[in-house]
């Protein structure tokens, strides 16, 4: 069903079960409120003018910590976390891990990267990086970003790491993917 304008009223017009159903039930039809039946812990997105779809927020967590030497983003031991999400053409990721380097003043960076309807590299302009920090020190950081430009469907959000020098160390990872 598809939301249509609502029918005017004249004076002495007879609203028939075609004119109700049309204007009022299948307009209520496309509420968040009948949308959202049956999708406890959903929220809604906007798929067209007068038209919602149930979304769902995704995460992943890995606990081990891992490390890497890489100097760009790539996959740990235990690949990820990474969580599939239908999107519309954004979506909010969140991302968090307990980082530390083998070196004084080197730097460990986060990203994450998008493969299904939408392929999109890990970036250091979404990092999170963590700089300066004395060998073996651990510190949790965390980054959000905004991710525009998606195609709709289904994407699939993946953590990426690597380390500026040294061996980076990665421990306790989450990504959370909130279309919208």
């Amino acid at each position: 069903m598809t939301w249509s304008s609502p029918y005017t009223a004249v004076l002495n017009d007879t609203l028939t079960a075609a004119i109700w159903n049309a204007t009022v039930r299948d307009d209520m039809a496309e509420t968040e409120a009948f949308n959202g039946s049956g999708n406890e812990g959903a929220h809604f997105i906007n798929i067209a003018a007068h038209s919602v779809e149930s979304a769902f927020t995704n995460s992943n967590v890995i606990s081990a910590t891992e490390n890497t030497v890489a100097t760009s983003y790539g996959n740990l031991a235990t690949f990820g976390p990474s969580v599939n999400a239908g999107t519309d053409t954004s979506a909010l990721v969140f991302m968090s891990a307990e980082v530390s380097n083998s070196s004084t003043d080197s730097s460990s960076r986060f990203s994450f990267s998008v493969i299904g309807a939408t392929t999109v590299a890990p970036s250091d302009d979404w990092s999170c990086l963590m700089d300066g920090l004395t060998a073996f020190s651990t510190t949790r950081r965390s980054v959000a970003h905004r991710i525009t430009g998606l195609t709709a469907g289904v994407n699939t959000f993946t953590m990426k790491y690597l380390a500026g020098s040294g061996i980076a160390s990665f421990g306790k990872r989450e990504i959370v993917v909130i279309p919208f």
